[in-house]
């Protein structure tokens, strides 16, 4: 990760050129809600939640996840100050749902789909729904909702 003033870069480090960064994805700062992920398979992880990506941040260490958190805060509040109050995203989980994409819950967090409740199997595939981010079976992922 790379942090500006109004972006977050992510990448990964290149395995041939161990100072080369392949870079992935610029997110705006702008609409940019984090949150602290306190519970679940990882102890030093955080959530950033973007209109166009979201995804779970897993540090090495608390110390790690405490300086990134801390950085990103006081970039979002200077961004806040810079432009106003209209640019700083502060909604409920009930209010952000059309807001931010959602973070894909990762494979070991269930064993069955999350709306027909049947096994995931060597037959039965999970897949992740683009509107929620929870794991389904392929017959519930191929049914469409209206947003």
């Amino acid at each position: 990760f790379v942090l500006c003033n109004d972006l977050l870069l992510y990448g990964s480090v290149s395995v041939a050129y161990l100072k080369k960064m392949h870079f992935h994805r610029s997110l705006s700062l702008e609409k940019m809600i984090v949150s602290d992920l306190e519970r679940g398979t990882h102890k030093h992880a955080f959530k950033i939640e973007t209109q166009d990506k979201s995804f779970r941040v897993i540090a090495s260490s608390q110390d790690e996840k405490d300086k990134w958190l801390i950085m990103i805060d006081k970039s979002l509040k200077n961004l806040k100050q810079a432009r106003g109050p209209q640019s700083y995203v502060e909604q409920t989980d009930s209010e952000k749902v059309f807001l931010v994409a959602p973070v894909f819950m990762q494979y070991s967090e269930s064993d069955s789909c999350l709306r027909c409740e049947k096994k995931f199997s060597f037959k039965l595939k999970r897949c992740h729904c683009n509107s929620c981010g929870y794991l389904v079976c392929q017959k519930c992922s191929g049914q469409r909702m209206l947003i």
